[in-house]
């Protein structure tokens, strides 16, 4: 008797595709766990340790976003140990969680060939083409969870279990607003979302009242409990002051910065120029979404105007701040690349058989190999570096070979920021000071705190709000001087050259600027060494 002919089908083998999608995920993740952190991941692990020894948020380390990002970054170093290794790791495991929820989410809007496609879209543009400053983000770890509110939004159709779903919808919204306040946007839309489509579909006012309020028990859960946990450990009144007050001078102060609407429409097409393999088939996707009308896919059409309001609000648009709008952008481009993939079987491959899996493997290829070439480069770097084969200078960017830059974490004596001045730096202080000595860093570059295990003297880990045209400029100015006078630092540092989008000149030209703070400066110490743009200034012995 002849055998039964072996069934290779995608049915026959559930696991086979995420098999390959968890696989290429980790090898396209293994050159970034080499990656040291930026400016960004600084600020975040340097405000971590101060969780961690007992310090409260706002009080004790300043910084203008919402608490839950340190409070990950405190939870990652007691879970996996305090290193840049442990980060980059946990950031694997949270795209894995992304990608699952993304394909859950497309397969439920369109269908689970999309998903396949979408969940390897954001492996691909999340692990390769953004850039090491950008991931580990508060704006990253926000697609987790706007990703599953779009997928519990598009859960919540008519039935015993919509109420459930809305409340939860509410929830996970408001959940990201701890990580970004621009998040209230998506909040704001997924409700005006459900408002309409109970009056569309003629639902009692009753019914649309008591979903409404479903909903906004979803948000409040999410709120409460952060507010009463901020108000019982002490940090209520300063998050309010900073993370609210300045945060609405910011983003203004962001928005003139940008030059107006033109400047910000300029800004927005060179960022979104990225991740053209991306954002164009979403737009296609999202225009036909507009054009069938169907409610699942209107649902992340919304989620995705949200997100992108959320961006305009900022008015920055560095790259790391459309990474929420990544989740959407991947569900889109997934079902268009899959519509283009069907309608190219019905034209001329194979008509009657479903080729999608094939045409889903040859769109991963294609995409793949374009942009692949940064990916292959870090990788080549990283294998030369564990081999023994490149120096630790050279692969941290602080060897110049003549004729070229070693760029990938900033450029040593070149640029605003150089990983491997900052690793000189660190190392210098930590041989000269003790664990409890306090070192005071004048300029934007918190993260020396978090390389060397020094504690700063202040709360303010970065010099940028007091020289900002900010309200309490003149208060927080003297809160410094007097940190300084009653726990003085052993090392006081001046950063030359730390320039950006937001900061015009340099902190050295600043302390200029800053007469009290330069009088103690002079009065008290004494430059000992200068490293790349660092003065280091040491106490004098009375």
């Amino acid at each position: 008797m002849a055998e039964a002919p072996l069934d290779t089908s995608p049915r026959a083998h559930p696991w086979l595709w995420p098999l390959i999608l968890v696989t290429l995920a980790v090898i396209f993740a293994l050159p970034t766990l080499d990656e040291p952190f930026s400016r960004d991941q600084g600020v975040y692990a340097a405000f971590a340790d101060i969780l961690r020894s007992g310090g409260l948020p706002y009080v004790n380390a300043w910084d203008h976003k919402p608490p839950a990002v340190y409070y990950v970054y405190a939870g990652i170093f007691d879970l996996l140990g305090r290193s840049t290794f442990a980060v980059r790791l946990f950031d694997l495991f949270f795209v894995l969680a992304v990608m699952a929820a993304i394909y859950a989410l497309a397969k439920r809007a369109f269908d689970a060939t999309a998903g396949k496609a979408a969940a390897f879209l954001i492996a691909l543009v999340y692990l390769c083409d953004t850039k090491y400053d950008h991931r580990a983000e508060a704006d990253s770890y926000m697609m987790l969870p706007m990703a599953l509110a779009a997928l519990f939004l598009v859960q919540a159709k008519p039935g015993r279990w919509r109420l459930a779903w809305v409340a939860a919808t509410g929830f996970m919204a408001t959940l990201c607003i701890w990580l970004k306040v621009t998040a209230a946007m998506t909040v704001l839309a997924f409700g005006v979302f459900l408002l309409v489509e109970g009056l569309l579909t003629r639902q009692r006012p009753a019914r649309i009242a008591g979903e409404a309020g479903v909903y906004l028990l979803g948000v409040i859960a999410a709120i409460v409990p952060g507010v009463l946990y901020a108000w019982k450990a002490g940090f209520l009144n300063a998050m309010i002051e900073i993370v609210v007050k300045f945060n609405s001078e910011y983003y203004a102060v962001s928005a003139r910065e940008a030059g107006g609407a033109l400047g910000m429409a300029k800004a927005m097409l060179q960022t979104l120029g990225w991740w053209p393999y991306l954002i164009l088939p979403a737009i296609v996707a999202a225009v036909a979404a507009v054009m069938r009308r169907r409610r699942d896919e209107l649902a992340v059409l919304v989620f995705s105007g949200s997100a992108v309001a959320a961006v305009l609000m900022q008015g920055k648009f560095w790259l790391y701040q459309w990474l929420p709008v990544f989740p959407t952008w991947a569900v889109m481009a997934g079902a268009a690349y899959v519509e283009a993939g069907r309608r190219i079987t019905w034209r001329g491959l194979s008509p009657g058989r479903d080729n999608r899996n094939l045409l889903l493997a040859l769109t991963m290829v294609t995409l793949a190999t374009f942009t692949l070439a940064t990916w292959a480069d870090d990788a080549a770097q990283s294998i030369a570096y564990h081999r023994g084969r490149m120096t630790e200078a050279r692969f941290y960017g602080g060897e110049i070979k003549p004729g070229a830059y070693e760029e990938r974490f900033g450029r040593y004596h070149f640029g605003d920021f150089s990983y491997w001045a900052d690793l000189q730096v660190a190392t210098y202080l930590q041989q000269r000071t003790g664990p409890q000595d306090r070192i005071y860093i004048w300029g934007f570059e918190p993260l020396i705190y978090f390389l060397a295990d020094r504690k700063p003297t202040s709360r303010f880990l970065m010099d940028h709000p007091l020289y900002a045209p900010f309200a309490k400029r003149e208060a927080w100015r003297q809160e410094l001087l007097d940190d300084l006078a009653r726990d003085p630092p052993l090392y006081f540092l001046v950063v030359r050259n730390d320039i950006f989008e937001l900061q015009a000149v340099d902190s050295a030209t600043q302390l200029e600027r800053f007469p009290a703070l330069k009088g103690y400066l002079l009065g008290h110490y004494r430059l000992e060494q200068v490293i790349e743009d660092f003065a280091l200034w040491r106490r004098m012995e009375r």
